[in-house]
């Protein structure tokens, strides 16, 4: 099974210990699924304003991770939605598509989750 985890709060190179229970939670899911984290953040380091930086790490668990860096401006909440909502389109729509999303600390990941789930007609938890 393919799980797609968006989460709101995840550890960062901006804030390094930000969700590390969520990653914890992720680390524990047992070995055989094919298990994505994306996370976006603001960067107050990143410009110009319409740059993103997708940085990719597979742990040795199998967990690929992807932790997308928007530029820290307003609007910030609308930024990231949008940012989660766009990397996944272009990352996993197709033969990449995840079977389940799950959902970690609603917050910016919230909106996204509902409407690549309604797009996708996959559930999310």
């Amino acid at each position: 099974m393919r799980v797609l985890h968006l989460a709101s709060w995840h550890p960062n190179r901006v804030h390094p210990q930000l969700g590390n229970f969520v990653r914890r939670h992720i680390e524990t899911l047992p070995e055989g699924g094919e298990n994505v984290v994306v996370h976006v953040w603001p960067d107050p380091q990143l410009w110009p304003w319409d740059k993103i930086e997708v940085v990719e790490r597979v742990d040795s668990n199998g967990i690929r991770t992807f932790i997308v860096y928007v530029p820290d401006s307003p609007p910030r909440r609308l930024r990231m939605e949008r940012a989660i909502s766009r990397f996944c389109l272009e990352k996993f729509s197709g033969k990449s598509q995840p079977d389940l999303i799950h959902l970690h600390v609603a917050a910016e990941a919230a909106l996204p989750a509902m409407t690549l789930g309604d797009q996708w007609k996959i559930p999310f938890v």
